[in-house]
């Protein structure tokens, strides 16, 4: 087991990497915050619905260090890395194979095994909100060996995302989106890019099942058209007032099949798959 952290910038390094054995990984479902409004007069309340708001993380590692300066390096490797204002990516790598090296009736022996981990199909965009040191627990041979709790909050959305990804598409054919909640263009910015094949005097609808976004100005063939549900262009020129106030939501377990009016290359850019 172990956890990979990657910087805004795409650096990434293990906790085992600076002397960390991760012993345990622990998530939170996505807190609720619900919406009611109370009247005199009627009782209880009315609900507007709710949001997720955050989730948590929570990991446990430990590590053996030969002497206090080298225990001292660890702690500040640790702090330099995950304490840092900018917030950053987390990975679990989980080891599928057998966890202990060797067992026998009656009981099992060995040390943990933790090489060979796979990483997870989902990260998270957090930040470090706990302040916890690391406790000293012992001395263990001619190591050191103490143990740290580290909590991480999450960032932006509360869900576990996948890396992003495109897909070229054409009319009829479906978006390959496998999260298990539903993931709008409003909170995730994936976008569609339009390359028009044919001249249009009307404009063109662009639709991802029965979710449409209608571009009302002539088309003219070549013409690419960026749409993220808040910035839509032709080329570099901003069409917003050209269009319908739509957006897309892709859900999951539904067809999220995408259907142009006009002959038209499309593209999706920026997919994260959202898993709650």
């Amino acid at each position: 087991m172990d956890l990979l952290i990657t910087k805004l910038d795409g650096t990434s390094t293990s906790l085992s990497s600076i002397g960390l054995q991760v012993i345990g990984i622990k998530e939170t479902s996505p807190s609720i915050e619900r919406i009611a409004k109370s009247f005199d007069g009627r009782n209880g309340s009315l609900d507007y619905g709710g949001r997720h708001v955050d989730k948590q993380l929570m990991v446990s590692a430990m590590y053996g260090a030969t002497s206090m300066s080298e225990d001292s390096k660890i702690e500040n490797s640790i702090n330099g890395l995950t304490s840092q204002i900018e917030p950053f990516y987390i990975t679990k790598f989980l080891n599928d194979g057998s966890m202990y090296n060797f067992e026998r009736p009656g009981g099992v022996t060995g040390d943990l095994n933790f090489a060979n981990g796979s990483e997870d199909y989902k990260r998270y965009k957090v930040y470090r909100s706990d302040t916890d040191s690391p406790e000293f627990k012992g001395k263990i041979g001619d190591k050191l060996i103490s143990t740290i709790d580290l909590e991480f909050i999450t960032v932006g959305l509360p869900y576990g995302e996948s890396k992003p990804r495109s897909q070229s598409l054409s009319s009829g054919q479906s978006i390959a989106y496998n999260g298990n909640i539903a993931c709008s263009q409003l909170e995730q910015s994936f976008y569609f890019v339009v390359t028009a094949k044919e001249s249009s005097a009307n404009g063109f609808t662009l639709m991802v099942d029965n979710q449409s976004l209608i571009v009302t100005s002539p088309v003219v063939a070549g013409d690419v058209y960026t749409l993220s549900g808040m910035n839509n262009t032709r080329g570099n020129q901003n069409i917003n007032d050209k269009t319908n106030a739509g957006y897309f939501v892709l859900r999951p377990n539904a067809a999220n099949k995408v259907t142009c009016s006009i002959g038209a290359d499309i593209k999706i850019n920026n997919l994260c798959d959202l898993y709650i």
